[in-house]
C-alpha cells in the first residue's frame, strides 16, 4: 500500500539571486551551456555587483527530481498546484497538508505560499515533514537550524554522461534521505521538538469516509458477509480515505470474528503506520488468538513507543499483557497431558505467571474503569487463585516472601474479589446505560460480557444460562468456540464457587457465585446443536471460475454529420465466436474432470452466469455432480437482461436452467438436513451500477466488482477450513490478450491476487478458428492474424 506525499513548492518559472561565491564562479563557467537549459536559464549580472540572477524552472525540478524519488519509493505524490484556484488556497489545500502522509517542502525561492502552508504542517502534524532546498540562494533565517536536503541545480542538468552520473547520485541521495525520514518514530516539526508532551493531531479526524461505505461495511457486517468485507477492503485502494475506509473494515472483521481477513486488514494499516495505536492493539488480540505470542508482544512494543498515550490507551495496553501473561499461565499447567487434577491445580497456582497476570488486568481496570474486560479477567483469575490457595494451603505458603503472612494475604485477596464485583457490576450497569441513551438495542459484546460476569457471580444458573442462550443467538457461530475456551478454565482446573446449598443461604453481597453449576448450564448451550453445516473430512477443495463472454453486436452511438444527431452502428464485442462454444465446453468440461479426480472433496464451484464460459463451468460442474454457487452481479432480471440475453434466447434458457438447477438442489446432497441452495445464489447489488463512492475508481465496473468478489468468496471459503483447505482459479483467456482497460477486476488483475494469495492457477487457451465467422458475419482472424480476444465483463 503506497504512502501518499504532498509536494509543497513555487510554480513554474521564478527568479532567484545568487549569492554565494563559488557558485557564481561555476554560473559563469556554465552561462553558455545553460542559456538553453529547461532548469536554468536568464543568468546575468545585477548591476555591476557580485549578485548574478537566474531563473529556475521548479516544474522541471519536480519532473527530473522529485518524481523519479517518489516512484522509486512507491510513494503517490500530489503537488498544490491540483487545489490551487485562482491563487486562492481551499479547504482541499488544508486537508491535504494535515492527512497527508509526507509533506516535501521546496524552500528555495522566498514564495509566503510555501511557508504558510510549512507552517500549517508542522503545527499540526509532528512528523515526515521533509524539507529541501536548491544551492542557489541563501536559506531563511528562521530554518537555518533546521535539516534539509540541498541539490545543485547545475547538476540536475543531464547533458553528458558525466553530468548524468551526477544526476543520479542526487536521485539515491534523496531516496535515502525520504526513507530514513518514513523509517523515523522521531518529531522533526520545531513546534513539538519545542513541546514535547504536545499531542499531534490525529489525521484521521480530518478525513471522512463516505457515508454510503460505510452503510456497506454496516450491512456486510449485520449479515455476516465475509467475503463483502474482503472486497471493500480491496476496494478502498487508491482513495484519500484508503485507511479509515480500512479501520471500518477491520473494526467489523473483528468484531464479527473473521479473524483472517481482520488480520490482512490490520497489517495493511499497520505496515502504512508502524505506530497506530488501534491497529497494533487489534494485531495483538489477533495474533494471541492465533497463538502467535511473539508477534503478539511485538505488536505491543511498537505502541509502548509512542511518548504520550489516554489513559484508555494504557489500560488497553496492560489489558493486553495481562492477556498473553494468561495465555502463557495456561499452556504452563496444561502441558502434561495425563497429569491428574490434582497436579493440574498445584501447577496453576505455583506458577508465578497467574499472579503477573493478575497483576496487569487489576491495573489496567484501575487505569479505566470502563475497561470492563480488564476487571472480569482480574476478577476470574482472583477467583480461582483463592479457591486454589484453600484447598492447597501448603503450596500457598511456599510462593509467599514471608510463610507466616500466607493467611493474611489470602484474606486481603478474598476482600479484593467482593471489591472487584461491586465495582464490575457498576461498570456493567454505567456500559448499559450508555447503550441505552445511544439508542443501541442489543450489543453482542456487552451481552458476552454480562453473561461472563453472571457466570462468576450469580447464583442461579438457570439464569445464566439464558445470558448464555442470548449470546449464542447474537454473536458469530465462530465466536461460540472463543467464548467456550474461556468458560472451559474452572472445569478444567475444577473450580467449583460457592455449592448450591450454600447459596440458598443469605449470603453477604459481593461474593462470588455456584461457578460449577453456571458453568455447566453455559457450556450446554453452546454445546447443543447449531445451524453450522458438518462438513466432509479430508482435503476441502473449491474450483473458481473466471471467463469472457461470446463475441457479439451491441448498439454503438456515434455523432452525425448533421446537427450532431447520433447514428447507431454495431460495434463488435470481444470474445469468442458461437462456433467455438462446443469446443470451449469440452476444454472446461476435461480440466474439471481432471480437477475431479485429485485427492480430496471438492466442495463447490464458483462463477458469475454470463453467456459463455460461465454457464458452461456450471454446465459441466453439474455433469461431474459436483455442486456450484451462482454469482449474479446485478439483481437476477438485470444480468440477464445485460450479460445473457445479448447472445441470443437460447442462451437465456441456459441460464434459466443453471439457476433453478441451483436454486432447488441442497447444497449437499450426503447432507439431508444441509439448507437448500438459495444460499448459493449470490445477488451481489440490488442496483444497477456501481455505488456512488466507486464510481470515481478508473476502469471499474460492476463486472469487474463482481470478480473480485467472487475470488473474495472463494478466499473465504477456503479460510474456513485453515490448512486443509485449496482453492484452484481456472481462467479462459487468451495469453496475448492485452487488456485495453487495465485496473483492478480485470482478468490479468484477477491472476495477480490469486497467485499472490497461493492459488493455484489453471489456464485454459481460447480456441482461435481459422477464416470462422461469427453468427453476426463478422470475421474472426486466424493465428497469423490478430488473436481472437475475450473480453471480461
Amino acid at each position: 500500500m503506497p504512502l501518499n506525499a504532498f509536494i509543497v513548492r513555487p510554480f513554474e518559472e521564478k527568479e532567484l539571486v545568487v549569492t554565494a561565491g563559488a557558485l557564481t564562479e561555476r554560473l559563469k563557467e556554465n552561462q553558455d551551456k545553460l542559456g538553453c537549459n529547461s532548469i536554468v536559464r536568464g543568468i546575468e549580472q545585477i548591476g555591476g555587483s557580485s549578485f548574478w540572477k537566474a531563473k529556475v524552472n521548479f516544474d522541471v525540478i519536480e519532473r527530473l527530481l522529485l518524481s523519479l524519488v517518489l516512484s522509486r519509493l512507491n510513494i503517490r505524490g500530489e503537488t498544490a498546484a491540483e487545489v490551487v484556484v485562482a491563487g486562492n488556497i481551499r479547504e482541499d489545500m488544508f486537508h491535504q497538508l494535515l492527512t497527508t502522509d509526507i509533506v516535501i517542502a521546496d524552500l528555495s525561492y522566498y514564495n509566503p505560499n510555501v511557508f504558510y502552508e510549512l507552517g500549517i504542517r508542522q503545527a499540526f502534524r509532528d512528523k515526515f515533514t521533509f524539507l529541501i532546498r536548491s544551492n542557489l540562494s541563501e536559506y531563511p533565517f528562521d530554518l537555518k537550524t533546521d535539516r534539509y536536503f540541498e541539490y545543485d541545480v547545475i547538476d540536475l542538468d543531464k547533458k553528458d554522461d558525466k553530468t548524468a552520473s551526477k544526476v543520479e547520485e542526487t536521485v539515491d541521495r534523496l531516496v535515502k534521505a525520504l526513507r530514513a525520514t518514513i523509517s523515523s518514530y522521531k518529531a522533526d516539526s520545531p513546534v513539538f521538538k519545542l513541546l514535547p508532551k504536545l499531542v499531534a493531531e490525529d489525521r484521521s479526524r480530518f478525513i471522512t469516509v463516505p457515508d454510503e461505505f460505510r452503510e456497506e461495511v454496516q450491512r456486510a457486517r449485520r449479515h455476516k458477509w465475509s467475503a463483502h468485507l474482503r472486497l471493500l477492503a480491496v476496494e478502498c485502494e487508491g482513495f484519500l480515505w484508503e485507511i479509515e475506509g480500512l479501520r471500518e473494515v477491520g473494526r467489523a472483521q473483528f468484531e464479527s470474528n473473521f479473524i483472517s481477513g481482520a488480520k490482512t486488514t490490520w497489517e495493511a494499516i499497520a505496515t502504512r503506520y508502524p505506530d497506530d495505536t488501534e491497529a497494533n492493539t487489534t494485531l495483538s488480540t489477533i495474533y494471541q488468538r492465533l497463538h502467535d505470542v511473539t508477534r503478539s508482544e511485538q505488536a505491543l512494543a511498537r505502541i509502548s513507543r509512542i511518548g504520550t498515550l489516554s489513559a484508555s490507551d494504557l489500560s488497553q495496553i496492560r489489558s493486553l499483557n495481562g492477556r498473553n501473561l494468561k495465555e502463557a499461565w495456561g499452556r504452563q499447567w496444561s502441558a502434561e497431558e495425563k497429569a491428574t487434577l490434582e497436579q493440574r491445580q498445584e501447577n496453576a497456582l505455583r506458577s508465578p505467571l497467574l499472579q503477573r497476570a493478575y497483576d496487569a488486568y487489576e491495573e489496567a481496570f484501575k487505569i479505566d474503569l470502563n475497561n470492563s474486560y480488564a476487571g472480569l479477567n482480574a476478577l476470574s483469575l482472583l477467583v480461582i487463585q483463592t479457591e486454589l490457595a484453600d484447598k492447597y494451603p501448603s503450596a500457598w505458603r511456599n510462593i509467599q516472601r514471608r510463610p507466616e503472612d500466607a493467611g493474611r494475604e489470602l484474606e486481603l485477596r478474598k476482600g479484593r474479589i467482593r471489591q472487584l464485583i461491586a465495582t464490575l457490576e457498576l461498570a456493567l450497569e454505567s456500559h448499559r446505560e450508555r447503550l441505552r441513551r445511544e439508542g443501541v438495542i442489543t450489543d453482542v459484546w456487552f451481552s458476552s460480557l454480562e453473561a461472563a460476569v453472571a457466570c462468576l457471580v450469580s447464583d442461579q444458573p438457570k439464569y445464566v444460562r439464558r445470558l448464555y442462550e442470548e449470546v449464542k443467538h447474537l454473536a458469530p457461530e465462530i465466536a461460540e468456540q472463543s467464548i467456550r475456551n474461556a468458560l472451559s478454565i474452572y472445569p478444567d482446573l475444577g473450580i467449583r464457587g460457592r455449592k448450591a446449598s450454600e447459596a440458598r443461604k443469605a449470603g453477604r453481597p459481593g461474593e462470588i457465585g455456584t461457578i460449577e453449576a453456571n458453568v455447566e448450564e453455559a457450556i450446554a448451550v453452546l454445546d447443543s446443536k447449531g445451524s453450522a453445516n458438518k462438513q466432509p473430512n479430508g482435503l476441502k477443495r473449491t474450483l473458481m471460475f473466471a471467463s469472457l463472454r461470446l463475441n457479439h453486436s451491441v448498439p454503438a452511438f456515434h455523432k452525425g454529420a448533421v446537427g450532431g444527431v447520433g447514428t447507431q452502428e454495431k460495434s463488435q464485442r470481444l470474445g469468442f465466436p458461437e462456433e467455438c462454444v462446443k469446443e470451449v465446453g469440452d476444454v472446461i468440461a476435461e480440466v474439471i474432470q481432471e480437477e475431479n479426480r485429485l485427492n480430496g472433496t471438492i466442495l463447490f464451484g464458483i462463477a458469475a452466469g454470463a453467456n459463455g464460459g460461465d454457464l458452461l463451468f456450471h454446465e459441466a460442474c453439474r455433469k461431474e455432480g459436483i455442486p456450484t454457487h451462482l454469482c449474479l452481479a446485478l439483481p437476477r432480471d438485470e444480468y440477464v437482461g445485460q450479460y445473457v440475453a445479448p447472445a441470443g434466447k437460447h442462451w437465456v434458457k441456459r441460464f434459466r436452467d443453471v439457476y433453478y438447477e441451483i436454486r432447488n438442489t441442497r447444497q449437499r446432497d450426503d447432507d439431508p438436513d444441509a439448507p437448500l441452495s438459495s444460499e448459493r445464489i449470490k445477488e451481489f447489488a440490488d442496483t444497477n451500477g456501481l455505488p456512488r463512492w466507486l464510481q470515481s475508481k478508473p476502469y471499474y465496473n460492476v463486472g469487474r466488482r463482481n470478480n473480485l468478489w467472487i475470488l473474495e468468496y472463494a478466499i473465504m471459503a477456503a479460510n474456513q477450513f485453515e490448512d486443509s483447505a485449496e482453492v484452484t482459479l481456472i481462467v479462459l483467456w487468451d495469453d496475448h490478450q492485452q487488456e485495453s482497460e487495465p485496473g483492478p477486476g480485470g482478468i490479468r488483475d484477477l491472476l495477480r491476487r490469486a497467485e499472490k494469495a497461493g492459488i493455484k492457477v489453471h489456464r485454459i487457451s481460447v480456441p482461435r478458428p481459422e477464416n470462422k465467422t461469427t453468427k453476426d458475419d463478422q470475421p474472426v482472424q486466424s493465428d497469423q492474424g490478430n488473436v481472437v480476444r475475450l473480453r471480461n465483463f
